[in-house]
């Protein structure tokens, strides 16, 4: 089995350009959550496993999207299904905020000599069966690294960037790996 590496969520964030009272909102948004006892945003469902937050501020977040476009047509239906129910709505200021991407090297990894050998890692396996390790060249973004061969990068912000952080993460692994 080869290195392969699939994206499994991006964040991006958005202003709508209007402040809600969030009972009101809540109240009128049929397939919502909102418990502001446990977290102040209201949780719109949109699609497959995305959800927008809608805060007070006018601001929203889209997670659980699996792509760029994705991201931006949830928004874009949030924004709608507000407009639809009488607001005046405007999105702006669209970002990135977070890519997050999963795959697996196809063979195991000897993680106590990776930590033992590498600079800016962590390994407790006491505490968590992952090795963090936080690249900081040539793009910053924090990885877990599992002895399966499995790995998480986080902490992306650009698309461009995936297959910079996933090949500089497989050349420091790749002296530790060994077969399964």
């Amino acid at each position: 089995m080869q290195s392969s590496w699939k994206v499994v969520n991006v964040v991006s964030s958005a202003s709508v350009g209007n402040r809600f009272v969030m009972k009101a909102l809540s109240n009128k948004l049929q397939t919502c959550q909102y418990n502001p006892r446990k977290f102040h945003a209201i949780i719109l469902p949109i699609k497959n496993r995305a959800k927008i937050l809608i805060f007070e501020s006018g601001k929203v977040v889209c997670v659980g999207a699996k792509s760029q476009e994705e991201s931006i047509s949830c928004i874009h239906l949030a924004v709608d299904k507000l407009n639809g129910l009488g607001y005046s709505c405007c999105l702006s200021n669209f970002a990135l905020k977070n890519i997050v991407i999963s795959g697996t090297f196809g063979k195991q990894v000897l993680l106590l000599p990776l930590k033992q050998t590498c600079d800016n890692t962590l390994w407790e396996p006491e505490l968590f069966p992952g090795l963090t390790y936080w690249m900081k060249q040539p793009v910053k973004a924090t990885a877990l690294v599992f002895c399966s061969g499995k790995f998480i990068i986080t902490g992306l912000k650009h698309l461009s960037d995936l297959p910079t952080a996933f090949t500089h993460l497989e050349t420091v692994v790749a002296p530790y790996l060994k077969s399964i």
